[in-house]
């Protein structure tokens, strides 16, 4: 269906941060929503603007320019918007995972847009996303709990841009451990692909590439070095920093990777949940700030954190393409 089949679509209050009264939370202040990919898209709280009603929490954002166009957004408490970020209400009631699923969908067609360029404000009505009555059976089955802020991040694939604000309660009762309180660090092989054989069917080499879960090439294997065993997460210092990924099967690695075997066993559930809250900190990093030394105290959930839901997601999401191409 059409987006303003299921939602009405409005283009929200257009203020500017510079023309606004900066006002914390605690002192009344209402937030102020951007085309921020972080945050929430929540770039500051502002006092109240006289004769202004702020839109009720629960509500969709959606950055409809920026480099980061079409992050979408469930906000939590009553809030303003800024510049080019439209609003979106459900035509019909909604849970709240099903507006997650919703923005997942609207952010999925970021391909046909270009920051600076080609922006969503005059087609973003038209998009076509799933009709409710078609949206995945799994959605349902994740309530409220499954979303809880104290996880910190977006843990299913795609929700990268999820970080809600947290109170220091919140952050204190939450369970975090450091990257290297769960992990044995290392880093890896730092083999030149261009110093290597390619073959079909060799072995994998994980590079710091954001794609296919970071294997670039398969090569000849190496003499005199065994490839690395499979079941450890490889993640990139350099260049696509952060690109955290599960390895199921024997690889070497380019320069700049380090690898992750868990101090304690774990489920490949967990080994693909903990990449993704690894890479939920890609923003503290750049080109210039790179992962070599602050990778290991990164905080991320303990394991007693780990929501239910991970438990069986795998199997779920085969048993869920098993359906698909059956029919």
């Amino acid at each position: 269906m059409k987006l303003n089949e299921i939602f009405q679509v409005t283009y929200g209050n257009k203020l500017d941060l510079n023309k606004l009264e900066r006002r914390s939370r605690a002192a009344g202040g209402i937030s102020l929503v951007g085309r921020s990919q972080k945050n929430l898209g929540v770039g500051a709280t502002v006092a109240p603007i006289p004769d202004i009603e702020p839109y009720e929490a629960g509500l969709i954002t959606v950055a409809l320019g920026g480099t980061k166009l079409l992050s979408s957004f469930v906000q939590q408490h009553p809030f303003y918007t800024a510049q080019n970020v439209a609003v979106l209400r459900p035509l019909v009631p909604m849970t709240f995972a099903e507006k997650i699923f919703a923005c997942i969908a609207i952010r999925s067609n970021r391909f046909r847009y270009g920051a600076f360029g080609r922006e969503a404000n005059r087609t973003l009505r038209v998009l076509e996303v799933p009709d409710i009555s078609s949206f995945p059976s799994w959605v349902t089955a994740y309530d409220s709990a499954a979303f809880d802020p104290v996880i910190g991040i977006g843990s299913i694939e795609g929700w990268s841009d999820m970080e809600p604000v947290l109170s220091d309660e919140v952050v204190a009762d939450a369970g975090f451990s450091t990257v290297s309180d769960l992990f044995q660090i290392n880093y890896g092989h730092s083999l030149e692909l261009n110093k290597l054989q390619c073959v079909k069917g060799g072995v994998n080499y994980v590079s710091r590439s954001a794609q296919n879960r970071g294997v670039s090439a398969k090569v000849m294997p190496v003499t005199g070095l065994s490839p690395e065993e499979p079941g450890a997460l490889t993640v990139a210092l350099g260049g696509s920093v952060l690109e955290t990924f599960y390895q199921t099967e024997p690889f070497y690695t380019g320069y700049h990777i380090q690898v992750l075997r868990p101090h304690d066993p774990m489920t490949p559930e967990e080994m693909i949940y903990y990449a993704r809250c690894i890479r939920a900190n890609q923003y503290r990093y750049s080109y210039g700030r790179q992962a070599n030394r602050t990778l290991k105290d990164l905080r991320i959930p303990s394991r007693e954190s780990i929501p239910p839901w991970v438990y069986g997601s795998a199997r779920r999401v085969v048993s869920r393409v098993r359906d698909m191409f059956s029919h």
